[in-house]
């Protein structure tokens, strides 16, 4: 099982060569060769997109049409939440600190519907 607090060093030593970077062109949300690329891969990581940068840009050509187009074409169904506590930071948590002490979970969440392919109105 991977140890997600290592992951910075899996990537660094094991998938320096296998890993695609997708970059927001503010002309085209997202190229066809990424996709293309993407679909040749063993894994997709993704980052935040989108912001008040670009909150201004049509509809069509914001970076949140990218992911989605990402997740279309590549057929995806879920995604993946890393949740871990790190004890400096437990103080900045709503909840009480024998509850998340040592939280280290994985939510998966469905992407199959409503606002991600939801037509706009």
């Amino acid at each position: 099982m991977l140890n997600l607090r290592n992951l910075d060093q899996l990537l660094k030593e094991n998938l320096k060569d296998k890993i695609i970077f997708i970059r927001v062109d503010l002309n085209v949300p997202i190229k066809d060769e990424p996709i293309e690329n993407a679909k040749k891969s063993d894994a997709v990581l993704l980052g935040a997109v989108g912001g008040p940068k670009w909150d201004n840009l049509p509809f069509d050509k914001r970076p949140e049409q990218g992911l989605l187009r990402l997740r279309s074409d590549l057929e995806l169904f879920a995604n993946l939440r890393p949740a871990i506590s790190f004890d400096p930071l437990i103080h900045a948590s709503s909840l009480k600190p024998e509850i998340i002490k040592g939280l280290d979970i994985l939510i998966v969440r469905e992407l199959t519907g409503g606002v991600y392919f939801g037509k706009p109105r």
